[in-house]
């Protein structure tokens, strides 16, 4: 079809799926220029499509077929939400690629969007989501209406597998020579270190035989298992104990692209676990380094400081916990700034803990000296979503403003996604009257992205929320 040929986008109808569309479904659903940006392959065979249509669009709450002439020419779908995300539903669509620039898919949206009004009343907010290379679909929405709220970094993938991680800390290996003098020998490497430029192989392998490998915390910067750097910590003895001196540096070809920050991050996370008696990491720069300086801002090490120092640890709930989680989980001020019930007895209190907290994949105590104050949880997300997960928290009202939510919330960031490893993109909404909870993020390092509108229920209200979220590529490997 032509460009130049008219629709009449009157005619355009919307109608639930049969298995008779079937060829007409697998004409649109087996070319590649339409299912490059779905979540679902390109279909290959008429048994292929029976299949998607029988278990997938039919029991589908909505999943309309577009047509024209009653041809099936595409589809649009609305998917609600559940319990306090009721409030809202995904809207997605593709098309025939004959008929893409006719306005059909903007007319189809529409057209969605005023009988999804009517089939689900709980239902105040639409939503899509586009990827930023999608231009098409970006003026889709846009002329349906919608309002671009922002962009959601790491947010979902389709068909395409995520890359593993390339960065990574390990000790130094002798086979590691070639690599390590290429950065060893540069000038402006050394020009800051108490070490001067390695000059030969032969005096490389020395440094790294003598000095490296027996070092007690020095680490190979790798990418792709190359050594690119190093980073090095070395805790002081007796009395002085308590602290270590941190250094580092990376080859010239990885300046000014986060590198050094995010190994500091991943070493600092392990290094607390490994020398328990410290609590405090420092580092000295020369004032003229304004580079080194920037990396130990970002990396903010005294926050991470504060963990041992105030013994604030997360762990699973027990059932025995019951007493302490009433404390916090029944305090008027905590239910009333998040997304929690009120608990009226014991027993209640006991069935959440038994049937909800325990159970969960990852739901910890924030406790300060072993005592549960309050909670913090990741909800990993599940098929196409499995690359992020969201967090939330809530404090005993009594701990507010002491900088404890933002210690638990970065432990979790050390851990979380070596525990999930699916997981490229941790993600929090905040109630955007709740400034304190918003500061927490911004302090664990959390980037703001933007306003969602009417986004979920909190206590019977439809409120909106600021959406943040931090990367793995952000933060570690």
């Amino acid at each position: 079809m032509s460009k130049e040929m008219e629709i009449n986008l009157s005619k355009i109808t919307l109608r639930p799926y049969k298995i008779s569309d079937v060829d007409d479904f697998l004409m649109y659903g087996g070319n590649e220029k339409v299912t490059r940006f779905t979540r679902w392959n390109t279909f290959t065979s008429k048994q292929e499509v029976v299949s998607y249509i029988n278990d997938y669009c039919i029991p589908h709450p909505y999943c309309r077929s577009i047509c024209i002439d009653n041809r099936s020419i595409g589809f649009v779908i609305i998917m609600p939400r559940s319990s306090d995300d009721r409030c809202r539903a995904d809207v997605g669509y593709a098309l025939a690629a004959e008929y893409w620039g006719h306005g059909i898919t903007t007319r189809a949206v529409k057209m969605a969007i005023s009988e999804g009004l009517k089939e689900f009343p709980d239902v105040v907010r639409f939503q899509g989501l586009v990827e930023l290379e999608n231009k098409a679909s970006q003026r889709v929405l846009d002329k349906a209406g919608f309002l671009k709220e922002c962009v959601l970094r790491k947010y979902s993938f389709n068909k395409v597998s995520m890359d593993s991680t390339r960065l990574s800390l390990r000790p130094f290996k002798l086979s590691d020579v070639d690599d390590f003098l290429k950065w060893a020998s540069d000038d402006r490497v050394t020009r800051y270190l108490r070490w001067d430029s390695i000059t030969s192989g032969e005096e490389a392998l020395t440094y790294l035989e003598k000095v490296a490998i027996p070092h007690p915390w020095r680490r190979s910067i790798c990418l792709d298992d190359r050594s690119i750097g190093y980073v090095s910590i070395r805790p002081e003895s007796r009395d002085d104990r308590c602290r270590a001196h941190i250094s580092y540096a990376v080859g010239t070809d990885y300046w000014g692209q986060g590198i050094v920050t995010t190994a500091l991050k991943i070493a600092v996370s392990k290094v607390f676990k490994e020398f328990p008696d410290l609590v405090r990491i420092e580092a000295m720069v020369e004032v003229e380094n304004k580079g080194s300086q920037k990396v130990l801002e970002k990396l903010q090490a005294q926050d991470i400081r504060e963990i041992n120092k105030m013994e604030i640890k997360l762990r699973p709930y027990q059932l025995s916990d019951v007493d302490d989680f009433m404390e916090w989980a029944c305090d008027d001020q905590v239910v009333r700034t998040s997304r929690l019930r009120y608990y009226t007895s014991r027993e209640d209190a006991l069935h959440y803990l038994k049937e909800v907290a325990i159970p969960h994949p990852w739901y910890r105590a924030i406790c300060l000296e072993d005592r549960p104050i309050g909670f913090i949880c990741v909800k990993p997300g599940s098929d196409y979503q499995i690359c992020r997960g969201q967090i939330s928290y809530a404090l005993g009202s009594k701990y507010w403003n002491k900088g404890i939510t933002t210690v638990a919330v970065k432990l979790v960031i050390s851990s979380v996604f070596e525990e999930f490893p699916d997981m490229e993109r941790l993600e929090g909404f905040v109630n955007v009257e709740i400034k304190a909870s918003q500061r927490v993020l911004e302090k664990a390092g959390l980037q703001k992205e933007g306003v969602l509108r009417k986004y979920v229920i909190v206590h019977g209200k439809t409120i909106d929320v600021i959406m943040y979220s931090c990367l793995k590529t952000d933060q570690t490997n």
